[in-house]
């Protein structure tokens, strides 16, 4: 079960549009199988969402329906009534279309949840259960769905979804969180490039991964602290009807997190040493930054007995040496009380493999890639290094797959989200590069052979460069979604003939986190 703790006011508050209140509208079912008479005119019922009261419309019938807006996610509303035995669902549409319906539910008390309403459109909705009697309906109702927060930059369909769309074709969504200058968001977008989710952050927080959640109903992210002086991190958990959350703590956590399917969450925390960077006689030691692998229950916090484990430590369990022969580990940094910090990794990214229990973690500075084994969720095995200063992996040909940090045969400084049996994709920001061109790209590798290759690419349609965060994932049927980051862009790309199938551009200061491409709303989880 969830532990609930309601936001609704924190999250209105942030917002610069007047808070959308919460409205019930009680509506008849008609019972149309049973001669009960013709339906009602649509327009014979109306909803408001202003004024100081909930408006409410009631009209004599068998079975009041009640359409609630959700005060903390103003684009969903809720339809429900009870009393009445049957599978039921709630159709709804523009333009009195009615294409499109909620997931049924069996039984006598009925609340939908109906999701994906585009911003600024008017939407007709009624509830419908079919009985032993025959089918009733509620009352038509249409709302309109409220625009979010002019905060929240927009976004323009450049290059419209084509027949080669994945993403147009099941009529799917993408999730990503926006980075902006006064504060950070999640959200959803349709093919159109139109919200029909958002979700602020707390002003002193920044988050650059949103992920589905294992339940198929919720959405969850990692937030901290926006200017990385105090260890304040979270993994927030948030159904997709705005009516449950759940928050772990995530012991001096960052950038990427993992939920499992039992009931523990692994992320990304940092641990600082002094270390002897200087293999030689003469002592050199710098106070470094690198990263570990934590879990704890989901739900955790310091309030109660549950303290998180280290599962595995760069410094302690990789085998690699920290050395500092990068130029961006150049640069002293401060980062959450600790002080005139090196950075010998930056770990960026955090995948996981189920068929494997593997976590996979991606180091920038380094650029290399670690396997790191579950073991049944005791402590972490390192299986592998791939790429970086002493990788263990050759391209086919037995050639090295990274020299030095300007010689790579694979990557320069890069980003991931995903990973499969014998597979991945990254973002290759390119920063040592020249030029430097950010692209993407699709790799094999064979872990017996220890051999990896790079087996698809395609670099910024103009030739641009991004030297912080990006995304890409492989769609089912093959097409790749791509966040370009701070350059605003969000594109569809066929592989076979390497063009853009559907591009969205965010308005000048957007910057994107991880993207995901998600084709049902009512099961996010889907692919």
């Amino acid at each position: 079960m969830w532990s609930t703790e309601t936001r609704a006011a924190r999250a209105l508050n942030t917002l610069e549009n007047p808070p959308m209140r919460a409205l019930a509208i009680a509506l008849p079912c008609l019972l149309l199988a049973c001669g009960a008479g013709d339906k009602a005119d649509p327009d014979s019922a109306t909803t408001s969402t202003g004024g100081d009261d909930p408006t409410k419309t009631l009209v004599e019938g068998d079975l009041d329906c009640a359409i609630t807006q959700s005060e903390v996610v103003p684009s969903v509303f809720t339809v429900s009534w009870s009393g009445v035995e049957g599978e039921s669902h709630v159709e709804y549409g523009v333009d009195g279309a009615f294409d499109r319906m909620t997931p049924s539910q069996i039984g006598t008390d009925h609340t939908h949840a109906v999701l994906g309403l585009k911003a600024g459109a008017a939407v007709q909705l009624r509830g419908v259960i079919e009985t032993a009697s025959g089918r009733q309906e509620c009352d038509t109702v249409e709302v309109t769905i409220p625009y979010p927060p002019a905060a929240l930059k927009n976004f323009d369909v450049t290059v419209p979804a084509t027949g080669e769309s994945e993403l147009a074709a099941v009529g799917g969504f993408v999730m990503t969180t926006l980075i902006q200058e006064e504060t950070a968001w999640t959200v959803l977008m349709d093919a159109d490039g139109d919200y029909v989710w958002w979700y602020p952050m707390p002003e002193d927080a920044i988050v650059v991964t949103s992920l589905p959640s294992l339940d198929g109903r919720s959405v969850m992210w990692g937030e901290y602290d926006r200017l990385k002086e105090r260890d304040i991190g979270v993994v927030r958990r948030i159904s997709m009807d705005g009516t449950e959350e759940e928050v772990t703590r995530t012991f001096l956590g960052h950038h990427g997190f993992i939920e499992h399917a039992d009931g523990t969450m692994g992320w990304l925390a940092l641990d600082f040493r002094d270390v002897d960077v200087d293999p030689g006689p003469e002592e050199n030691l710098l106070r470094l930054a690198s990263d570990r692998i934590m879990e704890a229950p989901i739900g955790s916090s310091y309030d109660n007995d549950t303290e998180p484990k280290t599962l595995f430590n760069m410094f302690d369990d990789s085998g690699m040496f920290p050395l500092v022969n990068c130029g961006h580990q150049s640069s002293d940094f401060d980062r959450y009380g600790e002080f005139d910090i090196r950075e010998w990794t930056h770990t960026n990214s955090f995948t996981y493999e189920p068929e494997d229990d593997a976590y996979y973690i991606y180091s920038k500075y380094t650029d290399t890639l670690v396997k790191v084994s579950r073991n049944g969720a005791d402590y972490g095995i390192f299986e592998w290094q791939m790429s970086g200063q002493d990788g263990d992996f050759t391209l086919p040909d037995g050639s090295p797959v990274w020299s030095s940090v300007e010689e790579s045969s694979l990557w320069s400084h890069g980003h991931m989200s995903q990973i499969w049996k014998g597979g991945f994709t990254l973002f290759d920001n390119g920063d040592h590069d020249e030029p430097k061109i950010s692209a993407v790209a699709e790799y094999a590798f064979d872990e017996a052979a220890r051999t990896v290759e790079k087996v698809w690419e395609f670099e910024h349609p103009t030739g641009k460069h991004t030297p912080s965060m990006g995304d890409i994932r492989k769609m089912p049927g093959g097409n790749y979604l791509i966040g370009w980051s701070s350059l605003g862009t969000l594109n569809e790309v066929d592989p076979e003939t390497n063009s853009i199938v559907w591009e969205l551009q965010g308005d000048l200061g957007v910057i994107t986190g991880r993207v995901y491409p998600i084709p049902d709303i009512y099961n996010t989880n889907t692919w």
